[in-house]
């Protein structure tokens, strides 16, 4: 589970860089324990605009309309997302067992005109548990 899944973002509607800040915000949700009460989904959205504005990285669009959404109610997690075993939601670790800074356990770095395989090796990890 993913933030991004669990918050129903369609990643093909991103722009480019949208995903630097939706990684720095999905670690920031694993970090506070995967919460999936709508507070608890506005804290981490708020904690990751707060971080993007503090590294100098645009946020996504997308991550302050469904904070917006949650604080006034006209959007929830659907409830099939928020039943996911705390151990399906756990962060993806890299070949050394530390979930990686560059990306956040994915295995892949996205950046304004591609994407590239990170060195930390999760990419092997996530490949191996599809086959």
């Amino acid at each position: 589970m993913t933030l991004t899944r669990l918050l129903e973002i369609e990643t093909r509607f991103l722009r480019p860089g949208d995903a630097t800040s939706l990684g720095m915000a999905d670690g920031i949700w694993r970090r506070r324990d995967c919460p999936t009460d709508p507070r608890g989904l506005a804290d981490v959205l708020e904690e990751a605009m707060k971080e993007c504005s503090r590294s100098g990285v645009y946020y996504a669009a997308v991550i302050l309309k469904r904070k917006r959404a949650l604080e006034r109610g006209t959007w929830k997690p659907n409830p099939v997302f928020c039943n996911v075993p705390k151990a399906d939601a756990s962060p993806q670790t890299g070949l050394n067992g530390n979930e990686c800074a560059q990306c956040h356990g994915t295995g892949s770095i996205q950046t304004w005109t591609h994407a590239s395989i990170c060195g930390c090796g999760a990419w092997k990890i996530s490949s191996a548990k599809v086959q």
